[in-house]
């Protein structure tokens, strides 16, 4: 006998079953372990007997055992210290290794899945030798005599002795390990199937909950003896530990006391759990051919469950959601190099999104590519042929095949041995008319290196309902032809989530697992030599350098770069581009938001009012990661919620005609009397129609009349000009003092005269009208340069601090309008420039309504400002809802036809008018430090039949002097047409003569 560290062997009196009970036609290896416990260390003691059959090669893993004694009734075996292994030479005839050990642990937390201690005991981590081959396992446990035991068994007996209860437990089929909990248990059995039994093992304060377990398991092990076949053992247990765990081994499942408290986990983990009874216990795994059991048991359990409730295509959403937020082309790997993930662990997330979810997807491609039936008997049948053994993938093939007499090796290696997923894209779609029908043309692109052969579900919207038709496509583009009897509108590629695919950006909701799965994350702290309350949430992501910053030090590119977190929702970045966060002013909540500068990231903003409510909810973040928003008191959650997005990849044609039923028209003055009732009345306008402008007089005379406590806001003047507005409505200044004051015809330009009677009404009635907008130089500054990073200190104080850039549609809308009127081929990172620069507008204008209101709360306000700014979604008037609860009104004027009702209360029909023609010089003008530069003359104007010519200087006119063409402006607005003026020019001499100044008369 060969002894090792000549430490003597620690001899137990065992009493086992006989091998023969265990497998009479074959002897495979067998291990028999015994083990007692020391409660106040924590530790335990054991031994191991290990019988070999012949010609057997093994391996035992030790660990980190503290080994007490060994012997080896064979001659050949190396120990390898390194890997703290011991490995065994085949000998002629059975051979016994001896292993007496014990572990020492550290404290009572369960470190590696291992706790002894008066409240109960879990061994689920390496706890005892373990052969490198599957082996029938014996166990002989002495605990406490006020607890009970539980481990994996077919049979298990009690005894009493002086020490305490004596628990062995058989399971008669070969594994790699057997696991053992005990506690201070409440058993109670209920037999199920034929002639099985049901146990719960609850700790007496959740005893409470064992009738709702026991009615549920009976259900799940009912359910899937008749979908899958007989249950593979003689019990069943569900088994309460005191650690956080959710494991199914044979005959039982270990749930953590906190997750058994849970009310969704009987409707849920429950079952998934059971289902693993079949598949991943009674049939193994081949690892090392890939892991099928937890993509095939969510399918069969969490979806099946969700499919119940009709909630299944919700289900396969938040499974393409997650591998999306996981899962990138550096760390992407096939469903067959897929083992093992603990979908917690965050560095398992990918793996476990390849595993759980993309097996998942493949099983439910199977299901939809056959029948109900079909599927069944196909997952009936491998579980009948491989019950007691290994199984891999090709086995599942082998099945699917045998069912349904076909070849199903495409399907099975394209999505077993890729690495990525399709990503579809619908290029080039119209609809024709032909033969007096429509008929949808389109190509469906898979922008993937090589094609998949896929099934694509497609719905069709027409004008008389809906269409569903599923498309074959095998090439990386596929030219689709579809005849209609009726105008298509919309085209839906996989509305119910039936492929596994990439999802497009108008599906992924921000959720809390897209920020965890980005590798390059970005956390804005208020100052980074200051300590905060979010230290412990900051310590869950390893930043990598640089990527924590100060408030001060963020920029538009840095967060249109970057999925970022702010660590306090009051943080002055994070208020430029979300505003108001509108969190709850006590506990924890963590707001998950699409990044308005980069909509491929999130932007997470968190709150916290003490560093106990950040604390305690910490933990529990991991488990909400397919939500958008979270809120928690005292570590309870509070409310939750993840952010509508759009079902399937969407695609509009043209949208349906719009109509308005002539019996419902209001005559005006039911609109002014519904327009009286609001505090705002935003009246948009096209700056240069004049129809609108009548419109806008008429509604604020009408409003007047009814409420002399009127105000008019106005687009056309900036805020710092507001003296010069007030002067003149207060007949202080006359016209042309006003217009000079207020640098009328620099800032904004248009045709005074579409304005004038406004304002003129105003002036009569002493109707205050407001200046509201932001220095143009400012938004120009924005725009054409480094965004508000560019800005210096004082234009900062100027400017809004809370700016809501991620309003639904804004930033949509805004992107139309770019794409129309830029060249964004070339200028693709402007964009975010022109986005701030219209926020900055908006906001603004908005924050000067509010705060009018606000000193005046008697007054009502009619708003004159671009159609664009008075959208009532998402442009001016949600921007003073934030800041002050009023009843706001939209009215347009419906000459542009198109209706939409997102974007006006009322469409008024004014009938076409324009202006009398100005009176103009017909020049083209430049400003310059010599006076105003005649740049260009018109063919029919005045200025070139009087005799002016360019490079001309103008002067004056009519004696007034014109030193800028704001001035020259301003005195040609009070000229008449047909009538002359007298211009004096500079013209510039030859080499031979000097300027000189001319008087010329033009008639206008």
């Amino acid at each position: 006998m060969n002894t090792w560290l000549l430490i003597p062997f620690l001899v137990f009196t065992l009493c086992f079953f006989s091998v023969k009970e265990i497998n009479a036609a074959q002897t495979p290896a067998l291990h028999r372990i015994k083990i007692s416990f020391d409660l106040e260390a924590p530790s335990f003691t054991g031994a191991s007997f290990i019988e070999l059959p012949p010609d057997t090669r093994a391996v035992i893993h030790l660990g980190d055992l503290t080994i007490l004694g060994f012997s080896y009734t064979g001659s050949g075996f190396t120990l390898d210290d390194s890997k703290k292994t011991l490995s065994l030479e085949p000998a002629a005839k059975s051979e016994i290794v001896s292993i007496s050990f014990e572990k020492k642990l550290a404290d009572e937390n369960g470190m590696h899945g291992n706790l002894v201690s008066k409240a109960g005991i879990t061994l689920s981590g390496h706890w005892h030798p373990v052969l490198d081959l599957k082996a029938i396992h014996q166990l002989t446990a002495t605990v406490p005599e006020n607890f009970e035991a539980i481990a994996e068994a077919e049979e298990i007996k009690q005894t009493s002795t002086p020490r305490g209860k004596e628990f062995e437990f058989l399971f008669p089929y070969p594994v790699n390990g057997i696991h053992f909990t005990a506690g201070p248990y409440v058993i109670a059995q209920t037999p199920f199937g034929n002639g099985k039994a049901l146990y719960t093992y609850f700790f007496p304060e959740d005893k409470d909950l064992v009738a709702e377990y026991q009615e549920m398991a009976l259900s799940y092990l009912d359910r899937y003896e008749k979908l899958i076949g007989p249950y593979p053992y003689n019990r069943f247990s569900v088994v309460e530990n005191r650690l956080p765990t959710g494991f199914a081994m044979p005959t039982y499942t270990l749930l953590g006391q906190a997750v058994v408290r849970l009310p969704f986990i009987t409707q849920t983990s429950l079952g998934h759990e059971v289902v693993h009874s079949w598949f991943g216990n009674s049939v193994d795994i081949n690892y090392a051919r890939g892991n099928w059991a937890e993509g095939l048991t969510t399918y069969l359990a969490d979806h099946l469950y969700d499919r119940d409730k009709n909630e299944d295509a919700v289900f396969r959403k938040n499974q393409l959601i997650k591998y999306a937020s996981y899962v990138n082309k550096d760390n992407a790997i096939s469903l067959k190099q897929f083992t093992s993930a603990f979908h917690l662990d965050p560095t398992q997330r990918a793996h476990a999104a390849v595993g759980y979810s993309k097996s998942m997807m493949v099983f439910h491609m199977l299901y939809t590519k056959l029948d109900d039936e079909v599927f069944f008997k196909a997952i009936s049948d491998f579980y009948t042929r491989m019950q007691g053994r290994d199984a891999d993938w090709d086995d599942l093939k082998a099945s699917f095949e045998k069912v349904t007499s076909s070849d199903m090796n495409q399907f099975f290696s394209q999505w077993l041995e890729r690495t990525d997923i399709p990503k579809l894209v619908v290029l080039d779609l119209k609809s024709e008319e032909r033969d007096g029908r429509p008929v949808l043309l389109f190509k469906l692109v898979q922008e993937n290196e090589n094609a998949y052969i896929l099934e694509v579900p497609m719905l069709i919207k027409t004008m008389g309902g809906e269409i569903h038709k599923t498309v074959s496509v095998t090439e990386k583009e596929t030219p689709i032809e579809i005849p209609l009897t009726q105008t298509p509108l919309e085209l839906i590629i996989d509305q119910n989530y039936d492929l596994m695919r990439q999802l497009t950006g108008n599906e992924l909701p921000p959720v809390w697992s897209r920020f965890l799965g980005e590798p390059h994350k970005l956390a804005v702290v208020k100052d980074k030599s200051e300590k905060t309350i979010y230290g412990p949430l900051l310590e869950m992501f390893h930043f990598e350098e640089g990527h924590v910053i100060s408030a001060a030090e963020t920029t538009d590119e840095l967060l249109a770069g970057h999925s970022v977190i702010f660590m306090g929702a009051d943080l002055a970045p994070a208020r430029a581009i979300f505003a108001t966060a509108g969190h709850e002013e006590s506990g924890f909540t963590l707001d998950v938001r699409t990044n308005p500068l980069n909509i491929e990231t999130t932007a997470i903003l968190v709150s916290a009012s003490t560093d106990n409510e950040l604390n305690a909810a910490l933990g529990k973040l991991k488990h909400y990661g397919k939500y958008s928003y979270l809120h928690f008191e005292n570590g309870r959650l509070q409310s939750k919620e993840t952010k509508a997005t759009e079902s399937g990849q969407r695609y509009h044609l043209k949208p349906p005609p719009r109509g308005v039923a002539t019996r419902q028209t209001l005559a005006f003055e039911s609109i002014i009397n519904d327009l009286a009732k609001k505090r705002v009345v935003y009246v948009g306008e096209n700056h240069t129609r004049y129809e609108d402008h009548i419109l806008q007089l008429e509604i604020i005379r009408a409003l007047y009349e009814l409420n002399p406590n009127l105000a008019i806001g106005m687009e056309m003047f900036s805020r710092v000009d507001q003296q010069a507005i007030d002067n003149y409505i207060a007949r202080k200044t006359d016209e042309r003092t006003f217009l000079k004051e207020s640098s009328y015809f620099k800032k904004w330009g248009y045709d005074y005269r579409l304005y004038r009677d406004i304002i003129n009404f105003a002036r009569l009635h002493h109707v205050p009208i407001v200046a509201l907008n932001l220095e143009k130089e400012i938004v120009s500054t924005v725009f054409k340069g480094d965004g508000v990073s560019g800005l210096d200190g004082e234009q900062h104080e100027s400017i809004p601090n809370d700016r809501a850039l991620d309003i639904p549609g804004y930033r949509e809308r805004l992107a139309g309008f770019y794409m129309l009127h830029s060249r964004s081929d070339t200028e693709p990172d402007k964009f975010n420039n022109f986005l701030q620069s219209q926020a900055l507008w908006d906001e603004t204008m908005a924050e000067t309504i509010a705060g009018y209101l606000g000193q005046h709360p008697d007054d009502q306000m009619v708003v004159i400002i671009g159609q664009g700014h008075a959208v009532k979604e998402n442009a001016i008037p949600p921007r003073v809802k934030r800041r002050i609860d009023v009843e706001q009104a939209v009215v347009v004027n419906a000459a542009d036809g198109e209706i939409d009702p997102n974007h006006a209360d009322y469409l008024v029909h004014m009938p076409s008018s324009s202006l009398p023609q100005a009176a103009i010089l017909g020049v083209l003008l430049e400003d310059t430090d010599a006076g105003i530069l005649v740049t260009k003359l018109s063919e029919h104007g005045g200025a070139k039949q009087a005799g002016i010519k360019e490079k001309d200087i103008i002067l004056t006119i009519d004696g007034v002097a014109a030193p800028d063409i704001s001035a020259l402006k301003i005195e040609m607005l009070f000229k008449k047409t047909d009538k002359p003026v007298l211009v004096k020019v500079k013209r510039q001499g030859s080499f031979f003569s000097s300027d000189k100044e001319i008087d010329i008369e033009v008639k206008l």
